[in-house]
């Protein structure tokens, strides 16, 4: 949808172009599993609309999310032998699951940008990366319900939004007692959008996703 839409000609159009190259980019490395057959992972995704409140259940658990992709990641590349050994007496092992994470931080994909304190970080687009990630999904004047766009960021991107199928979604993140977590993060992700003019809400618990068209 974006190609079809955007051209390359203004500033913003080849931001948001590589916002998206950069989300697909840090996806596909967090994602990453040895073998053809071998399951991706599915991350976590809340992103309010005030970034300093970030205290309860629903971060939490985006944060181990994003921490459990890391981990696997460093896992396989390590038990792989794709990881750069520093030899001599400083030994050190260049591990990849530090450099995902500084690209989607440093992109805005990631929140915090900057990890002063040992700040955890998880999947929390700004207002920026979130426009580009609703109109990577939806078709140019296209409008969906919540479940849909729910479902095509799943599936696509592996990135879980919620308000849909908490219990398979907090499975499928294999986060046990994740499910209300993962409830909240889509009130959270809904009123972030409405927020922004991306999606509306139609009554109590219906929202529709049209990423600005209407």
């Amino acid at each position: 949808a974006w190609s079809r839409e955007h051209s390359a000609g203004s500033a913003e159009d080849r931001m948001g172009f590589l916002d998206l190259a950069s989300l697909v980019l840090t996806l596909r490395m967090l994602r990453w599993a040895p073998g053809r057959n071998a399951p991706a992972r599915e991350l976590l995704m809340v992103s309010p609309v005030e970034r300093q409140a970030t205290r309860g259940t629903a971060f939490d658990y985006a944060r181990r999310s994003l921490q459990a992709a890391m981990t696997a990641l460093d896992h396989h590349a390590t038990k792989h032998k794709m990881v750069k050994i520093q030899q001599g007496t400083g030994r050190r092992a260049w591990l990849p699951g530090p450099a995902v994470r500084n690209l989607g931080s440093a992109t805005g994909w990631l929140y915090p940008r900057f990890s002063q304190g040992g700040a955890r970080h998880f999947l929390s687009p700004g207002p920026r990366q979130l426009t580009t990630l609703v109109h990577a999904l939806l078709e140019p004047g296209e409008d969906v319900e919540w479940r849909e766009f729910h479902e095509r960021a799943r599936t696509r991107l592996g990135v879980v939004v919620g308000g849909a199928d908490e219990v398979q979604s907090a499975r499928r993140l294999d986060l046990p007692g994740a499910a209300a977590a993962v409830s909240k993060a889509g009130v959270i992700n809904q009123r972030h959008l409405i927020r922004l003019g991306l999606a509306r809400q139609e009554s109590d618990n219906v929202v529709f996703v049209d990423g600005g068209a209407s």
